[in-house]
C-alpha cells in the first residue's frame, strides 16, 4: 500500500480547547482552518476549508475510500475523527498515527513525541512557526506551516518503517480500527450512578465526621441545595486533607503527612490503639472517591457518545494504554475494577451501540504463568501441566503448608498476596507492607488474628538475625506479620528459585552492557545456569539508540519486547550510586530486580495477547478491545456471531487449542470464564438467566433462546 499524509489545522483558545472538552465537543465549537495533504513521496498540498463545498469534500472521501492507500497523521485518532465528524467523511479504510509508531519504534524517547521535539531528536529538521498562533497568521503562512507538519510527519514514518516489523504495523491498525468504534452513554445509568455516588460521598462523610470526632464538620465541604419540595439538603462537595490531618493529630492523636492511601504508613495506622483512625482514613478516602467519580460521570451527562482510547505502544514494555492525545474519551484502562461498589456503577454507562456487544475472555494468572514459563520454573510448569486450571493460591499455599487450602478459607489471601507480588523480587520489608495493606484494604477478610493463628499452626519460628528485630523495631508491626511474611517469602523462593534467579540475571546482563561489554559478551552470559532459554528470552545490545542500550526480544517476536536505554551508573536520589537507564521525559530511573522481571513478564504477557490479536483478526474479527489482561471481540449481537466469537477465542486461547509450545498453559482462556455483555459492565452470563444457572448451561442455550442476550448488562 502507498502511504498518504494528512495534518488538520483547526482554532483553539482559552474556552474551546481539549484540555476542558471531549473531542466531540471540541469539533462542534471549534472552526477549521483547512488541511494539507501528501500521497506517498508527492510535495503536500493545502486543502482550505473553503473549499470542501468545491469539490474537495467528494475528492477527499474517494481518497478515503481507496483500499491501496493508508493513512497517516500524528496524533491520527485527532485528524481522522475530526474530518469524520466535522465533514461526514467515512474513517479511511486504513489509518495509522505516527506518534504512536514512534512510541513502538523509540520507547523512552528524550523529550517526548512531539512533531517538533521528534524532528530535532530524529536528526530530521526543527519546525518553524508555532500552532497556537494559527489564528494570527495570513492563508499563505498557515498552509506553509501546515504543509511542513505533513512533511515532518512523512519523514518520521520513514525512519520508523526502518525499524518496526509488520506485524507491530498490524497491531497498530488493529488499535486504530478501536478508535472508530463509538462508546454510547446511557443516560439512565449515569443519573443513577449520580444519586449513588452523592449517597456514598454523603454516607462516608458523616463517617468521617463521627470518627474524628469532628462537632464543626471541619474536614468535610458541603453544599446546601434546595430540592423540588422546597426543602434544603446538604450533600458532602469535599474533603478537606489539611483539616483532615489537624482533626487526626488534636483528637485521635495520630500525625500523617498525608491522608493518600497510596502515601500513608499502614503500618501505623493498623498499629496506632484508637481503631478511630482506621475508621476515618478509609471513610475519608471512600467519600473522595465517591466525589471523584461523580465528577467524572458528570462530566459525560450531557455527551450520548463517547470516543474510545486504545492506544498502540503506550510504554517501553509495550502494553496498552487508553490516555487520550486527542481530548477526553474513554479510557479503558481507568475504569474503575476492583472496588465492586464503584464498577457496578461507573462500567454499565458505557455501551456499545444498538445491535453490538462484547464477547470477554480473562487470561487466566497471566502474569505468574509467564514468570514461571520464561524463569523455567519447574514447580509453576508442572502444576498447570498437570492441571491448566488449577488454582495457583492454593496451590502455592499447600505447598508451604503441607495442608489443603480452598478457596473459602481465609489463609488463602495470604497466599494469593504473595504469588501476585513476590514473583516480581519484591523485598522483605515492602512485602511486610503490602501484607498490612493488604490486610486493611485489599483482603479485609483476611485478619491479623487469622494471620497469627497461621503462624502458630505452621510453628513459624521468629526469623534470626538483626535485620529481622530492626525491621520489627522499624516498623513497629505485630511479630506474627513479620514472621509470616519472611516465612511466605523464603517458602515462595524456596519453591520458585528460578524467578528470582532470573531477575539477577537480568541485572546482571544490563550491568554489563553498561559496562561496555559487546555481544559476544552477552551471548557468553546465557552459560550462566540461571539464564533463561536464548529461543525464549534474548537479550541484544541494541543498535539503534544511545550506546549501552538493551533491548530483550521473546519468543520469535521480531520486535523488543523491553528496551532500558543508556544504562549506567548514576547518583538517584534516596539510592545513592545505581544501575539505571533513561525513562524519557521522567528521567533516569533505577534498574533493579524487581523492575527487571516485572518489565519482562509483562511485556511478554502483552505480546503474547498481540498475538492472539492477529490469529483473532485473521479469523474475521477486526474489532478487538485488549484491556489488561482481558480481550474482546466485538461482534454483532445474535447468537450465532456470539457462538462464533466464542468458539474462536477458544481456538486462539483455549487450553484444547493446536498451540503445543509451552505457551499453551502460560496464557490461557477457562472456557467456563467466557462472558459477553453489552456494556463494559462484566458479569458471569450464568447469573443472567435462572433457568441456565452455569456459564456452560447459558451459552448452550444460547442458539435455542436468541432472547437470553436481550437482558445483556
Amino acid at each position: 500500500m502507498t502511504p498518504a499524509f494528512i495534518d488538520i489545522e483547526a482554532t483553539s483558545s482559552k474556552t474551546v480547547t481539549l484540555k476542558k472538552m471531549t473531542l466531540r465537543e471540541y469539533i462542534r465549537r471549534s472552526q477549521p482552518y483547512g488541511f494539507g495533504v501528501a500521497i506517498g513521496d508527492e510535495d503536500p498540498t493545502w486543502i482550505p476549508h473553503s473549499a470542501m463545498a468545491d469539490g474537495a469534500l467528494e475528492f477527499t472521501r474517494a481518497m478515503f475510500e481507496r483500499d491501496d492507500l493508508v493513512w497517516i497523521a500524528h496524533n491520527a485518532s485527532f485528524d481522522f475523527r475530526y474530518l469524520v465528524h466535522k465533514y461526514g467523511l467515512p474513517y479511511p479504510k486504513h489509518w495509522l498515527c505516527t506518534l504512536e509508531a514512534s512510541m513502538c519504534a523509540f520507547p523512552n524517547h528524550p523529550g517526548g513525541y512531539s512533531l517538533g521535539n521528534l524532528g530535532v531528536t530524529l536528526g530530521l529538521g526543527a519546525k518553524t512557526g508555532k500552532g497556537d498562533a494559527l489564528g494570527k497568521m495570513t492563508e499563505l503562512e498557515m498552509a506553509e506551516y501546515c504543509k511542513q507538519d505533513v512533511r515532518l510527519c512523512r519523514d518520521i514514518f520513514n525512519v520508523c518503517a526502518q525499524v518496526i516489523p509488520d506485524v507491530e504495523w498490524r497491531i497498530g491498525e488493529i488499535c486504530s480500527r478501536v478508535k472508530e468504534i463509538e462508546i454510547h452513554i446511557n443516560g439512565e445509568a449515569v443519573e443513577k450512578a449520580l444519586v449513588e455516588f452523592t449517597d456514598q460521598a454523603d454516607r462516608y462523610g458523616t463517617a468521617l465526621v463521627l470518627a474524628l470526632d469532628d462537632d464543626q464538620q471541619d474536614a468535610v465541604g458541603v453544599d446546601r441545595l434546595i430540592n423540588g419540595d422546597g426543602d434544603e439538603e446538604t450533600h458532602v462537595r469535599s474533603v478537606k486533607p489539611t483539616q483532615m490531618k489537624r482533626l487526626l493529630l488534636e483528637n485521635l492523636g495520630f500525625a500523617t503527612r498525608s491522608i493518600s492511601q497510596k502515601k500513608l504508613n499502614h503500618i501505623a495506622v493498623a498499629n496506632h490503639p484508637d481503631g478511630r483512625v482506621r475508621e476515618a482514613l478509609e471513610a475519608g478516602s471512600k467519600s473522595n472517591k465517591a466525589l471523584w467519580h461523580k465528577r467524572s460521570v458528570n462530566r459525560f451527562r450531557q455527551a450520548t457518545v463517547l470516543d474510545a482510547e486504545l492506544n498502540w505502544h503506550g510504554s517501553h514494555t509495550g502494553r496498552r494504554t487508553s490516555r487520550s492525545r486527542s481530548g477526553r474519551g474513554l479510557n479503558l484502562h481507568n475504569m474503575a475494577k476492583h472496588d465492586k461498589e464503584i464498577a457496578a456503577l461507573v462500567r454499565a454507562i458505557y455501551t456499545l451501540g444498538d445491535g453490538y456487544c462484547m464477547v470477554r475472555a480473562d487470561e487466566a494468572n497471566v502474569e505468574y504463568r509467564v514468570n514461571g514459563l520464561l524463569s523455567k520454573s519447574g514447580f509453576v510448569k508442572s502444576m498447570f501441566e498437570g492441571d491448566i486450571f488449577t488454582d495457583p493460591y492454593s496451590t502455592f499455599g499447600q505447598s508451604c503448608t503441607g495442608q489443603i487450602i480452598t478457596k473459602a478459607m481465609p489463609v488463602r489471601q495470604l497466599f494469593k498476596a504473595a504469588v501476585l507480588g513476590l514473583g516480581y523480587g519484591m523485598g522483605l520489608e515492602t512485602w511486610i507492607k503490602n501484607l498490612i495493606l493488604g490486610m486493611t484494604k485489599k483482603i479485609p477478610d483476611f485478619t491479623l488474628a487469622d494471620l497469627q493463628q497461621t503462624c502458630e499452626t505452621q510453628r513459624w519460628p521468629f526469623p534470626h538475625g538483626r535485620y529481622a528485630k530492626g525491621l520489627l523495631s522499624k516498623l513497629g508491626v505485630d511479630p506474627a506479620v513479620l514472621v509470616a511474611a519472611y516465612h511466605t517469602r523464603r517458602l515462595f523462593h524456596e519453591i520458585h528459585p528460578e524467578m528470582k534467579q532470573l531477575a539477577d540475571w537480568l541485572v546482571m546482563v544490563a550491568t554489563r552492557i553498561s559496562q561496555g561489554c559487546d555481544q559476544a559478551d552477552v551471548d557468553a552470559l546465557y552459560e550462566h545456569p540461571a539464564a533463561p532459554l536464548p529461543d525464549m528470552v534474548r537479550v541484544v545490545i541494541h543498535p539503534v539508540f544511545e550506546p549501552h542500550t538493551m533491548a530483550i526480544y521473546v519468543g520469535d517476536w521480531p520486535h523488543p519486547a523491553v528496551v532500558w536505554r543508556d544504562l549506567g551508573v548514576r547518583d538517584l536520589p534516596g539510592r545513592g550510586p545505581s544501575l539505571s537507564w533513561m525513562n524519557g521525559m521522567r528521567g533516569y530511573r533505577g534498574l533493579y530486580a524487581s523492575i527487571a522481571i516485572e518489565n519482562l513478564v509483562q511485556a511478554a504477557s502483552a505480546i503474547r495477547t498481540k498475538m492472539a490479536e492477529l490469529q483473532l483478526e485473521e479469523l474475521g474479527w477486526p474489532y478487538l478491545f485488549s484491556v489488561h489482561d482481558e480481550i474482546m471481540p466485538v461482534c454483532p449481537k445474535n447468537p450465532e456471531d456470539c457462538l462464533r466469537a466464542r468458539a474462536d477465542l477458544l481456538t486462539v486461547l483455549g487450553p484444547d487449542r493446536a498451540d503445543t509450545s509451552a505457551w499453551r498453559w502460560a496464557v490461557v482462556i477457562n472456557p467456563d470464564e467466557i462472558n459477553v455483555s453489552k456494556s463494559f459492565y462484566e458479569i458471569d452470563v450464568g447469573k443472567l438467566d435462572k433457568r441456565f444457572p452455569s456459564n456452560a448451561a447459558w451459552w448452550g442455550a444460547l442458539a435455542d433462546h436468541p432472547e437470553l442476550l436481550d437482558v445483556l448488562p
